[in-house]
């Protein structure tokens, strides 16, 4: 009877590591940048924003709508999110888009995925698209999946001609088999330690980046992600840009994820990275008790 209990126990756990969805909040029927969404912006002339919208796919009340706009150089948007590593993995999202420019201007509409750690190109638009459309990929075993992401780019080659591009998303999808997460040794400049660690409460999180030069306007932005064991993403921390060239910097965890909630007892894994997704320096291990 014990040894039934147990492969019962295995055969569950098993079952599990295979997720139905691992988006949080697909539909975007919250906010989406207050559930694991990250969006951010480039521009040199013009606006963008991301805002649910009452235009919606069927399957729920509201989509995602991403714009940017401008009438000179030009606006860039992205809209993303991290998911626990996984492999064998179905990704699926419904989307149209719409430009209202001229034939001096360009819109681009793009789909990236994070496969192996680099984002790809799966999808690419300069036109109109303006009905529902679905678009889906399969990936094999070898091929980690662990981000989802969504961009626009507007420019303009004649001041005055503005591009205009309007990008719907709704129902975003990705299945598959997750692995976990763990700590790593590499060679790097950037420097990031943990103490107290164990924690209970509150520990702070110490780093340096190596930035050339004093401008730090029109650097990409940092970040410190938190994931759990299963690497699950529980918390995001940007960084102060002003910051980045002195030698070392630091910010306290409270122990809480991106709903505020304490997270659980047990072992966590810090990773520096950029808000792109590109790891910047070993991952650290931290437990909570």
């Amino acid at each position: 009877m014990r040894n039934v209990l147990i492969l019962l126990y295995l055969s569950f756990f098993v079952v599990s590591a295979v997720a139905e969805n691992l988006i949080i909040n697909p539909g975007f029927d919250e906010t989406p940048w207050d559930t694991g969404w990250t969006w951010h912006g480039w521009v040199e002339e013009g606006t963008f924003s991301a805002t649910p919208d009452t235009e919606r796919y069927y399957t729920s009340h509201r989509s995602c709508m991403l714009r940017a706009m401008t009438s000179w150089r030009g606006a860039y948007i992205d809209l993303f999110q991290e998911i626990q590593p996984a492999v064998s993995c179905t990704c699926r999202v419904y989307f149209q888009n719409r430009s209202y420019n001229s034939m001096y201007t360009l819109t681009e509409y793009r789909i990236y995925v994070k496969v192996n750690n680099n984002y790809q190109t799966e999808w690419v638009c300069e036109g109109d698209n303006p009905v529902w459309t679905k678009w889906e990929k399969i990936y094999t075993s070898s091929d980690t999946i662990s981000s989802i992401e969504f961009g626009i780019i507007a420019g303009s080659g004649l001041h005055g001609f503005t591009a205009d591009g309007n990008f719907w998303i709704d129902d975003v999808y990705i299945s598959g088999t997750v692995v976990g997460i763990e700590e790593n040794v590499t060679n790097s400049k950037e420097f990031l330690e943990i103490y107290p660690n164990p924690f209970r409460d509150n520990t702070v999180i110490s780093y340096s980046l190596f930035v050339n030069g004093n401008d730090t306007s029109r650097l990409t932005p940092y970040a410190l992600r938190i994931f759990d064991v299963s690497g699950r993403p529980v918390r995001t921390i940007p960084l102060n840009l002003c910051n980045l060239n002195k030698s070392l910097q630091s910010v306290i965890w409270d122990g809480k994820d991106r709903q505020g909630n304490e997270v659980l007892s047990g072992v966590y894994f810090i990773r520096l990275e950029t808000l792109s997704g590109e790891s910047l320096c070993p991952n650290k291990k931290l437990v909570k008790f």
